[in-house]
């Protein structure tokens, strides 16, 4: 089955942003400009991270993993990974932390933002040259 998925920024100051996902693939979020998904940082000093969590998008199925955030990746109010202490992380460093799988209706929130996840069926059939699925990793 192939899938949409679509973002909406809930609460912050980017409120009403959407961000559409249609191919599959590991999406860095974060204020940093190497990001995927880039949620800037406005006139106050912000709790989002420069690399604050990754999403990784395998139709149907979305996963949400926290990348070592000061201020920690909530799904539906529940904390799924913050760093304990001010130290930066060295690359790789998130993998100990915890997936989430990701349902229409939920919602993230990192930092000051909140972001509802839409995941939408589509008529759309990949293409007969698709790579095949491999199994979900990080």
């Amino acid at each position: 089955m192939h899938s949409q998925v679509t973002l909406t920024v809930t609460q912050g100051s980017l409120f009403g942003k959407e961000y559409v996902l249609t191919d599959r693939g590991r999406f860095l979020v974060g204020r940093a400009q190497d990001c995927d998904i880039q949620l800037p940082v406005g006139a106050t000093p912000s709790q989002i991270s420069r690399h604050h969590c990754v999403l990784a998008f395998e139709p149907p199925l979305l996963r949400v993993r926290d990348a070592g955030s000061r201020n920690g990746t909530f799904v539906n109010g529940e904390g799924i990974g913050q760093r304990a202490c001010a130290e930066p992380l060295g690359d790789g460093e998130f993998d100990p932390y915890s997936e989430r799988e990701l349902h229409d209706g939920d919602e993230m929130r990192l930092g000051d933002v909140v972001v509802r996840v839409g995941i939408h069926p589509t008529n759309d059939t990949p293409s007969p040259f698709a790579p095949l699925p491999a199994k979900f990793g990080w």
